[in-house]
């Protein structure tokens, strides 16, 4: 089973050929939320692992993530380590069979809107 960790908190399920474990998805809002220490559910997710469960993303989600990052953030080193230790880092052109996309700003807020707008702290 893999369930995607979106940008509106909600789970989507979908099948995932011939795996017993379950497979978390973070996309760039999720990675985010987490850097930036928005979202507790997605924090103990990443430094908690569980073994029986896989947290994946892509190259390219890192990349939407990490641009996303202003000066003024406290993204820490240790929740860096935590991430590369916890999340297995796919190829975008190799799994969606796409190039990537130019980061823009407008993007950037959107992500950081999201990010930042979710008080909830699910």
């Amino acid at each position: 089973m893999k369930m995607e960790i979106n940008d509106n908190n909600s789970d989507k399920r979908t099948k995932n050929h011939n795996v017993s474990k379950q497979q978390y998805f973070l996309t760039a809002e999720a990675l985010l939320k987490y850097l930036l220490g928005k979202n507790e559910r997605i924090t103990t997710l990443i430094l908690c692992k569980n073994m029986d469960c896989d947290l994946i993303t892509t190259d390219y989600e890192l990349y939407q993530a990490f641009g996303s990052i202003k000066k003024y953030d406290n993204v820490t080193k240790a929740k860096l380590v935590k991430l590369f230790e916890n999340v297995d880092i796919l190829s975008h052109r190799k799994e969606r069979g796409k190039e990537k996309k130019i980061l823009t700003h407008e993007r950037v807020e959107q992500l950081r809107n999201k990010s930042l707008g979710d008080d909830k702290n699910e």
